[in-house]
């Protein structure tokens, strides 16, 4: 098996091509701070310093703005499999004209132009079907959330042939 070919490989290359995608981007963070978004592979990190309570742990700041690239499902056929992945997005605008949602909807629309423009990641992967996108319903001001659901095609492991 090729081991580049993996879901794990195209988790990866996806970080990679988000963080190129947005890189001509900032974005406020809590601390007031314009900074660039943070890629994560499957979730975000849990940051533990030694000697500090939960507590503690919890007031430092917020991870804001990020996008993790989740690996959700995957099905296998001989030739390929189909990987299923969320982009999930979170950030962080505290004006008070309360209109983070646009933000997010330009980094969203960033996102699927790239891939419905050229639906090739690493020159391994094929973007598959529809790209659905989703942004939440709730208010939950200074944070905004969405999020892109995208399937890749993955060469797959070929078979063997004990007899040739």
């Amino acid at each position: 098996m090729n081991e580049e070919l993996t879901a794990l490989h195209l988790q990866k290359s996806l970080c990679e091509e988000i963080r190129n995608i947005l890189s001509g981007m900032c974005f406020p963070n809590p601390l007031g701070e314009e900074t660039k978004m943070q890629v994560f592979p499957q979730a975000l990190p849990i940051e533990r310093i030694e000697g500090r309570s939960q507590e503690e742990d919890e007031d430092q700041a917020d991870p804001y703005p990020y996008c993790t690239v989740r690996i959700m499902e995957g099905a296998r056929q001989e030739g390929n499999a189909l990987v299923k992945t969320n982009l999930l997005i979170g950030l962080y605008y505290d004006e008070t004209d309360n209109q983070g949602h646009a933000r997010m909807l330009n980094v969203i629309n960033r996102i699927c132009h790239r891939f419905l423009a050229d639906p090739v990641l690493d020159r391994r992967y094929l973007r598959e079907g529809k790209m659905e996108w989703a942004i939440q319903e709730d208010d939950s001001h200074p944070y905004y959330f969405g999020g892109i659901a995208v399937s890749w095609k993955v060469p797959e492991i070929e078979r063997e042939d004990r007899f040739a």
